[in-house]
Parts: C-alpha cells; sequence; structure tokens
C-alpha cells in the first residue's frame, strides 16, 4: 500500500462520522459486561475481558462532546480496541459503518490537543480522526 494513504476505521457517534488508523485497532467487539471500577474516574467508565485481557473503556461520548449514550439496546454497537502509547483501551460507539483508504492529501491536520488530530473530507462528507494515544490522559 503506498505511503501516502492511510487506512481507517469509520464508526460513528450520534449523527457524526470519526476515524482512527486501522493499523491502530486491534479488535471490533460486541459490547458485552463492562465491570465498573472500584475508585472513581472521569475518563475510565470501566473494564472488560477481552481473551483474557482487561483493557479498560474509555468515554469517548463525553470527550468528543456528545451526550450519554441511550438506554435503548443498539445492536449495531461496538467496542473498538485499540493499541495505544499507553496500552489498550477500549471505546464504545454506536456503530462501525465502514473501512476507508483516506488519501493523505484530504486529510487536514489539526494543531494536536485532546483526542482529534484532524479532518478528512471523503464522500461529501466530514470525518473526524481520532487520536487513541489522547483518550486518556497520562
Amino acid at each position: 500500500m503506498h505511503s501516502d494513504l492511510e487506512p481507517t476505521v469509520v464508526f460513528s457517534l450520534s449523527d457524526q462520522s470519526y476515524g482512527v488508523e486501522l493499523v491502530r485497532v486491534s479488535d471490533i467487539l460486541r459490547p458485552r459486561e463492562v465491570r465498573p471500577l472500584s475508585w472513581p474516574d472521569q475518563e475510565i467508565v470501566g473494564l472488560v475481558d477481552v481473551r483474557g485481557r482487561t483493557v479498560p473503556i474509555v468515554d469517548v461520548r463525553s470527550k468528543l462532546s456528545h451526550g450519554p449514550a441511550s438506554d435503548e439496546a443498539n445492536p449495531s454497537a461496538r467496542i473498538l480496541v485499540m493499541e495505544t502509547s499507553n496500552g489498550e483501551i477500549g471505546m464504545l460507539v454506536d456503530a462501525v459503518t465502514e473501512f476507508a483508504v483516506i488519501p493523505e492529501s484530504h486529510i487536514k491536520r489539526t494543531p494536536h490537543r485532546d483526542l482529534v488530530k484532524g479532518t478528512a473530507q471523503v464522500d461529501h462528507r466530514m470525518i473526524t480522526l481520532i487520536d487513541p494515544d489522547n483518550a486518556v490522559a497520562a
């Protein structure tokens, strides 16, 4: 694959599209029981077991200014398990909508802050690209 192309997993939260580099995603799972933490944490909502590994679930909805998830069961919801510089994390998303190959020339980088690293215009829609390394404060 050409180095000027960025394979991306595209997912939705509310009605907005987000993307993360495919190379960072290790698993896409159906939602499962999240064990709550025994201590208060504003970023991590709980822990899930992924084939014997304990993975923290990050509250990405709050970080991206979305309200809480609906209480209704969502058959499209998924947990994206991603590799970060600090280990694995999971993010509960409304749906994984597609796998896209985004040309580097379509990506507008933003000053690297918080979770958003840039945006891309793909097929007449905006995809906000996230950096999982910034999902949890160090």
